[in-house]
């Protein structure tokens, strides 16, 4: 077992790293703009960390050695198989933590200022098939009703302009910029973009604020945010969802629906039709290229696919009609 001499009893030990992690979620929240559900996950990390660490006898923050970290993980993956994902939150969070601890000079030493970042394996977004698409839009659109001219908007948003599902539901009504043909996203980070957005997108986003949202909204108690829910509140994460999954049972689709396969779709659509991938990152929000490129490997795997297929020397001899 890990072992260190602590400095203090482990009451008084246990409200310093309550009060340290404390501190440290403050500063993630203003000072990294992390949002609620990723504050959520920091501190579940943290606080994890904190009991295996008093389980060592590692008390005392300065105790901790870059030594203690990586045998933290070791552990966490052999015993709990912890995934490459989770292992990666988890090792950026306490670079986050210890890198805040010295800096504000409680801590001698940094031990995660070198911690290295598990990799995570790279996998292919997917994407919709274009028909699979045109029968759930041909269903959204066959809806009339308030909340059917909503699911078609909610649609061709998610589809037209490639938003997350946060991004979404916190679109405000001034976002909307109608004139000059955008909205106005808040992305990760409280990072400000403008994402062109089309004639259909815009028609179901005119028709729902026309015919559909004045009949959701409630006038005793008017909300923001352009997507509202029969209560005139507004949308959640899950009722996107929910919506989704909803519409494509209609469609008499036996597949996944979920609102990031939209924006893959809107990605991967937009790299096939020869789209400049700066203006695709862009438009994702993506803070860095080699995230947009991820939806050229999938133009490469469709174009091998194709390739392998219909290439007459990727054939027996047998295919070939002759000559």
């Amino acid at each position: 077992m890990l072992n260190s001499e602590p400095s203090f009893s482990s009451n008084s030990s246990e409200n310093l790293w309550a009060k340290e992690i404390e501190a440290c979620m403050a500063w993630l929240a203003v000072e990294k703009s992390h949002a609620e559900k990723t504050q959520i996950n920091d501190l579940t990390h943290l606080r994890h960390f904190q009991n295996w660490a008093h389980k060592q006898g590692l008390l005392d923050l300065s105790s901790i050695r870059e030594s203690h970290l990586y045998a933290y993980f070791d552990e966490q993956k052999r015993q709990r198989r912890w995934s490459p994902s989770t292992l990666k939150m988890a090792a950026i969070v306490l670079r986050h933590f210890f890198s805040f601890l010295h800096d504000e000079t409680l801590i001698p030493h940094n031990p995660a200022e070198h911690l290295a970042i598990p990799k995570i394996p790279q996998r292919l977004p997917a994407s919709l098939p274009t028909d699979f698409l045109e029968r759930i839009f041909l269903v959204a659109a066959a809806d009339k009703t308030p909340l059917g001219l909503r699911n078609l908007a909610i649609l061709e948003v998610l589809y037209g302009c490639g938003l997350r599902v946060t991004e979404l539901i916190t679109l405000l009504i001034e976002n909307y910029l109608p004139a000059e043909g955008f909205l106005r996203v808040i992305g990760k980070g409280n990072k400000e973009r403008l994402v062109p957005i089309g004639a259909r997108a815009a028609e179901a986003l005119e028709n729902y604020f026309r015919e559909a949202r004045p009949r959701l909204a409630r006038p005793a108690r008017p909300v923001p945010e352009i997507f509202l829910n029969e209560h005139g509140a507004p949308l959640t994460r899950e009722r996107i969802r929910q919506i989704l999954r909803e519409l494509l049972k209609k469609a008499g689709i036996r597949a996944k629906l979920y609102p990031h396969l939209l924006r893959h779709t809107f990605a991967t659509h937009l790299v096939r039709r020869g789209a400049d991938l700066r203006a695709i990152q862009e438009m994702l929000g993506h803070a860095s290229i080699t995230t947009t490129q991820i939806y050229t490997h999938v133009e490469i795997e469709r174009l091998k696919s194709v390739h392998n297929l219909y290439h007459p020397r990727q054939r027996s001899f047998g295919a070939f009609d002759g000559g």
